[in-house]
């Protein structure tokens, strides 16, 4: 389940990187307050596609952990990046589109309005 993420990841022209728990890769933001950066994303895959992963993790730390409040403001603390990164505690909002290019365009949403 882990591989066919990856796989289609791979296929979309990002370079993974595999930990133990986390598929990791460089992304640029494309648009919003922090276009044309490059940081690094961090999936926690458990069991594509029957369930998405459930937020980004990302580094370098974009805006201030802040765990109130809702999208744009919320940042958790990143279990993947520690100091140096953030968690968007995001869930999927579309269930019924569950491929990895589908979740990245939600992912570019995410980040596009930071």
């Amino acid at each position: 389940m882990k591989e066919k993420f990856i796989n289609e990841l791979n296929n979309l022209g990002y370079k993974t990187s595999v930990t133990e728990k986390f598929v990791v890769f460089d992304y640029v933001i494309q648009a919003g307050k922090f276009k044309d950066r490059q940081i690094k994303l961090g999936f926690e895959i458990v069991e594509f596609p029957i369930a998405i992963p459930h937020g980004p993790h990302f580094s370098p730390l974009l805006v201030p952990i802040n765990q109130k409040g809702g999208h744009p403001g919320r940042i958790h603390a990143s279990e993947l990046f520690k100091d140096n990164g953030g968690h968007l505690s995001r869930p999927y909002p579309n269930d019924s589109k569950k491929t990895v290019k589908d979740y990245m365009i939600y992912i570019g949403y995410l980040f596009n309005t930071l």
